[in-house]
């Protein structure tokens, strides 16, 4: 008998195959070999990603019929090593959609790592770290504890909300400055242009005023 046992973090899977049922012969028209489908798999696991997305079910219906049946085996353990290290809402979207096959999880989130644009829900979930450049000037370096608090290198928080409007996640100098000349409230907005000493950038920036 010819046994393989897997082991990927999710599932523990067995194959247990008689040789005497492994008919190796090449198809008169096809010029394919045929096996039990458990040993295509077997072989279709050791692909890499590229191969196993888009080359191998170009080669044959059988081929795949058997990466249509095998997804969740053959692409649930690469998904969840390509989200392993990504924010959750990056990738949950993709694991909670029931309409896509695993295989059209790990496409889409590959497409979806390829975005350059930051959506407004995406800004609006997360605290965000700021500081300000020693180009800056010393006046405005004074009101960031990141340059005047002993050397611990605070960085001061803030909260983008979906209104348009930034919170801080504590008082600072800076904040104080603000409110003192009359500026009780942020606010945050995306252009699509950037001035800077080289003429207009495009792209997509933050403006906040």
């Amino acid at each position: 008998n010819r046994k393989r046992t897997r082991e990927d973090g999710y599932t523990q899977q067995f194959f247990e195959t008689p040789i005497s049922n492994c008919h190796l012969f090449p198809d008169s028209q096809q010029n394919t070999f045929f096996l039990p489908q458990n040993i295509w798999i077997c072989v279709f696991d050791l692909l890499n990603d590229s191969d196993l997305s888009s080359t191998i079910i170009l080669v044959s219906n059988e081929f795949l019929e058997i990466c249509r049946k095998a997804d969740a085996f053959l692409w649930k353990k690469r998904c969840l090593n390509l989200w392993e290290d990504k924010v959750e809402s990056s990738w949950k979207p993709f694991l909670d959609d029931e309409d896509l096959c695993f295989r059209q999880k790990y496409i889409q989130s590959i497409r979806e790592s390829q975005r350059s644009q930051l959506h407004p829900s995406e800004l609006c979930s997360f605290t965000w770290g700021f500081r300000f450049k020693r180009a800056a000037g010393e006046w405005w370096a004074t009101m960031d504890p990141y340059w005047n608090s002993n050397h611990s290198r605070q960085i001061m928080t803030s909260h983008f909300l979906p209104n348009g409007t930034i919170i801080h996640s504590e008082v600072n100098d800076l904040q104080r400055y603000l409110e003192e000349n009359g500026i009780h409230q942020l606010r945050w907005r995306f252009t699509r242009t950037r001035r800077s000493a080289g003429g207009n950038k495009r792209g997509q920036f933050l403006k906040v005023n």
